[in-house]
């Protein structure tokens, strides 16, 4: 490769990467723990809620779909420490990141084309920079995009035998599988210089293979909640459709309008390439998390280029070393990181006060809050967490209403059934909350404020 490539991928590798660097834990990283811890002790993964007030109330039908992840977050926390949880987030980071710009340049090649690509996908995966399950989705769907692209070019079925075994793994690992399941619907319908029955007959293995959990087909429930569910869809801001005030909004649609351009220019149109573009645009347009997927059908819209099969993985290589270079960098203290970052940012010394008087529940908490209660507060079940497809629609906007304090937050049945609630200090409840004599403030610090009611 040029040096002048080099430079680029690394600076496409320096975006994302920078952004694994924040030094507190994502707000779901906790109850994914907790779930890990849970399946550990009992020996079983769950099949009903058993961590919030409304699974401890009547039995809630709750499965944990990414058990197996939870599992191996877990035990290597158990065994390693908070440090753990950085060095994965850099490690799903760089496999999502590298894996999809792979895929990119085997398409585009390692010139100017595929160093602008390059970047702009790597804004486009900024946000995404967590310790979350979804990387394993974004790898996984670039894997399968790539043998199905390939197939679909003429390479025999014999190469991609192995691909049902990757919907097997994803599907204890992440709900999105079903994402690759679209993409074989699509290539059902246009399979280009592949036989159509072989491309039938490998989507069918995949499917099956996907049923190959401890929950079998009742996955299929929990991909129906989320895709029903609107209330998060508006409150929860991973789940809201793209902010176009956001960088990360205009290089998805940058590149969007690039592979259809690059798709209406061409002599004979590949409907394969413009249903996948679709698809990827609607998702991005629903769901901002979801902008990655349109970057994928984006770079599945160009040919493929056998030549650059040896620069992809070079390409691969760079974004791997940048990623674990800014993570060593950052662990042996050379970069900014405020070690307690997590009590600035969770309850962790409202939590210990709790522990400490063991005041009567049940507890009212903020939906971001809940996850960290899970894990540090288990004695008391939560009233929201981040699980949504548990609580729906309605329970989700109303909390998030109580907390905001608009009109009406006062009469939030799961606040009026509280005994003591833990509140961000400078939130909007807590300032109504102080203004009312049946609450009193019994702890405050610089992140939280705990409410008890007077009897």
């Amino acid at each position: 490769m040029r040096p002048l490539a080099i430079v680029g991928f690394v600076v496409a590798a320096v975006l994302p990467a920078a952004f694994t660097l924040d030094p507190a834990f994502d707000h779901d990283t906790w109850w994914h723990l907790a779930v890990g811890r849970s399946i550990r002790e009992s020996g079983n993964v769950p099949t009903h809620d058993s961590f919030s007030q409304l699974g401890r109330s009547e039995p809630t039908p709750w499965l944990a779909y990414s058990w197996l992840y939870e599992v191996g977050l877990f035990e290597s926390h158990r065994t390693f420490g908070d440090a753990t949880i950085f060095w994965l987030r850099s490690l799903l980071g760089a496999l999502s990141t590298a894996t999809l710009l792979a895929f990119a340049v085997r398409r585009l090649g390692a010139g100017w084309q595929g160093i602008l690509f390059g970047v702009l996908s790597a804004v486009v995966l900024m946000p995404l920079m967590k310790e979350r399950p979804w990387h394993l989705t974004i790898a996984f769907a670039a894997l399968t995009a790539d043998c199905i692209c390939r197939f679909r070019e003429g390479e025999p079925i014999r190469r991609f035998l192995w691909l049902p075994l990757l919907f097997a793994l994803l599907a204890n690992l992440h709900i999105q599988f079903v994402l690759g399941w679209g993409i074989l619907g699509i290539a059902c319908l246009f399979p280009g210089l592949a036989s159509r029955r072989s491309v039938i007959a490998l989507s069918l293995a995949c499917v099956v293979a996907a049923f190959a959990n401890p929950y079998h087909v009742r996955l299929l429930g929990v991909i129906g909640d989320y895709a029903t569910q609107t209330g998060p869809l508006r409150t929860v801001q991973e789940l809201a459709p793209p902010d176009f005030a956001s960088p990360w909004t205009w290089a998805g649609l940058a590149l969007v309008a690039w592979a259809g351009l690059a798709a209406i220019r061409r002599r004979r149109v590949d409907w394969f390439s413009m249903a996948f573009l679709a698809v990827g645009l609607l998702l991005a347009m629903r769901m901002r998390r979801d902008g990655w997927f349109a970057v994928l059908a984006a770079a599945a819209s160009f040919p493929l280029k056998p030549a650059e099969f040896q620069k992809a993985r070079w390409v691969a290589g760079i974004l791997v070393a940048v990623f674990l270079g800014i993570r060593l960098a950052d662990h042996c203290g050379l970069a900014t990181r405020d070690p307690a970052a997590n009590s600035h940012i969770y309850p962790v010394e409202a939590v210990k006060h709790i522990q400490m008087h063991s005041y009567p529940g049940p507890l009212f908490n903020s939906f971001d809050w809940g996850g960290y209660l899970i894990w540090a507060l288990p004695e008391y079940p939560v009233a929201i967490d981040g699980r949504t497809n548990l609580y729906g629609s309605e329970r989700v906007s109303r909390s998030m209403e109580t907390w905001a304090g608009e009109s009406g937050w006062e009469s939030d049945p799961e606040l009026k059934r509280a005994k003591i609630v833990i509140a961000p200090r400078y939130g909007a409840l807590a300032g109504g909350l102080r203004e009312r004599k049946e609450w009193r403030v019994v702890h405050e610090d610089s992140t939280a404020v705990v409410f008890v009611a007077v009897p």
